[in-house]
């Protein structure tokens, strides 16, 4: 790209009495410089992934060999000309400088994830036994029903936005199904129960010495197989909220509830991508408890995406 730049206006060099101008100008990189031709990779795959980071080495624990994290820099190389002024016989200048940049394409949302293409990836659902708490004595508790938790993959997070933090929601739709639907005890007397939810997000780096052909997998991340994963968490948040069931019909067979869940993810993440040797996934991690009754953690994992931009320019 050729272009006549602007000088900004010169300064004193602190360290000398020599002047310093800066060279301001603006540059374009067409997007399709990022796109993957072909089809034999997953929709939406980009040639060239955006610029991120994982981290220091790795030290497999098994084997103790030491790996390094995939590292994704781009930079700029300019060319400046110096033309000296005419009539005279001074040679033309040349400078070269090389500027490290952040690169994020426009990727846009993409439809959500067929989850059942991935098994034992994700939790959509989950089911638990429950059980009221009796002088704290496990063996002396009463089982009052079960109940179902279950959930789908919340709308994208967009992290070009004027806000400090990105933000999304998950709505989680409760089930609660009584051993004797005429008599319940308990809190559930009452049709409140205090619920406890915890949200993490799951960051997900896919790294292949081959090419990447579909979306990768935790099941196919082996010895046996050219792909790697790294796996990894952030905190996002812990609520306590008072859940209202409602039930379904006369008989009162099923207890309904929904849940609408806040979620709030840093800005400075890199986007979800796919390409033909990475892919950053990610994916929301909810950890579910009734304070006041006794059984396991709900457990639920639902894909999510972070997403820069509205999709491809024209």
């Amino acid at each position: 790209m050729d272009c006549t730049p602007n000088w900004s206006s010169p300064v004193q060099n602190p360290n000398s009495n020599d002047l310093i101008s800066f060279l301001q100008f603006d540059f374009t990189i067409p997007h399709k410089v990022f796109l993957l031709p072909g089809t034999e990779n997953p929709e939406g795959s980009l040639q060239l992934p955006p610029s991120f980071e994982d981290g220091g080495e790795f030290v497999d624990t098994a084997t103790s060999k030491r790996y390094k994290q995939p590292l994704v820099l781009y930079a700029i190389q300019t060319s400046v000309t110096l033309s000296p002024p005419r009539n005279t016989h001074t040679p033309l200048r040349s400078l070269y400088a090389m500027n490290k940049i952040q690169v994020l394409p426009r990727s846009g949302a993409q439809p959500p994830s067929a989850t059942e293409d991935f098994p034992g990836e994700f939790q959509m659902a989950c089911v638990r036994t429950i059980k009221t708490q009796r002088c704290c004595i496990p063996w002396k508790s009463l089982a009052v029903g079960k109940m179902a938790m279950s959930t789908r993959e919340p709308p994208p997070i967009k992290l070009d936005i004027p806000a400090p933090r990105g933000a999304t929601y998950c709505e989680i739709s409760v089930t609660f199904m009584p051993t004797n639907p005429v008599k319940l005890v308990g809190n559930f007397q009452h049709n409140f129960l205090n619920c406890r939810l915890r949200s993490r997000l799951r960051i997900k780096t896919y790294y292949s010495t081959q090419n990447l052909q579909q979306i990768p997998q935790r099941s196919r991340c082996s010895p046996l197989f050219p792909v790697r994963l790294r796996s990894s968490f952030i905190d996002l948040d812990t609520r306590d909220i008072l859940m209202s069931l409602s039930p379904s019909s006369e008989a009162r067979k099923e207890w309904m509830a929904s849940i609408c869940l806040p979620i709030h993810t840093p800005l400075d993440m890199t986007p979800s991508f796919t390409s033909a040797f990475a892919a950053r996934l990610y994916a929301l991690n909810l950890d579910i408890r009734l304070p006041d009754l006794a059984h396991e953690p709900f457990k639920l994992e639902v894909p999510l995406q972070l997403v820069f931009g509205h999709g491809y320019p024209d």
